[in-house]
């Protein structure tokens, strides 16, 4: 249909309810998905790895999604921000989002995620420093989420958010000129 063609898909606030369809994977032409403080439940299809020009950003924050995050996202390449926060996705940050290397944002906080994060995904984050918001599971003084993601030698800095474990963690460049 003519929603196949569609570029955009902003449902904010829209009081959605129910599962992301695999289908999701059939809207090649997305560029930006915004599903935003809806009542979406269920996992994140992992069809949303075919949305290969989707470069703006992936907005499935606030919503009642569960399951793991699925590595397919590690193929949208173009991607700038992926915003997974607020949901009740479980398991381990997936080694694919490593090659999400044009992120400027990323918000996996609120949620049940648990390990820590690849050195792979570290690396790439190291190299592009982005915003990064997650849920530190040792809180002593430091922000860990931070601290992992951080060679020595760069300046890395934690801002507290709300509770004593979720932090926004980024790392300042010092930029030559």
């Amino acid at each position: 249909g003519r929603l196949t063609s569609a570029t955009v898909i902003s449902l904010l606030d829209s009081d959605i309810q129910g599962k992301i369809p695999t289908e999701i994977g059939e809207l090649s032409r997305l560029m930006n998905l915004e599903l935003r403080n809806n009542v979406l439940s269920g996992p994140i299809p992992s069809h949303i790895g075919r949305l290969l020009n989707l470069r703006d950003q992936l907005d499935l924050s606030n919503n009642r999604l569960e399951g793991e995050i699925p590595s397919e996202i590690g193929q949208l390449t173009q991607l700038r921000g992926l915003k997974l926060a607020q949901n009740l996705l479980s398991g381990e940050v997936p080694e694919a989002l490593s090659n999400l290397s044009r992120l400027t944002s990323i918000e996996l906080d609120g949620n049940d995620l648990t390990g820590t994060i690849p050195n792979a995904v570290c690396k790439t984050f190291n190299d592009t420093a982005p915003a990064f918001e997650a849920d530190c599971i040792d809180f002593d003084d430091r922000c860990p989420c931070c601290i992992s993601c951080c060679v020595d030698g760069q300046d890395c800095s934690c801002r507290y958010l709300g509770t004593d474990k979720e932090f926004l963690c980024f790392q300042k460049r010092n930029l030559v000129s």
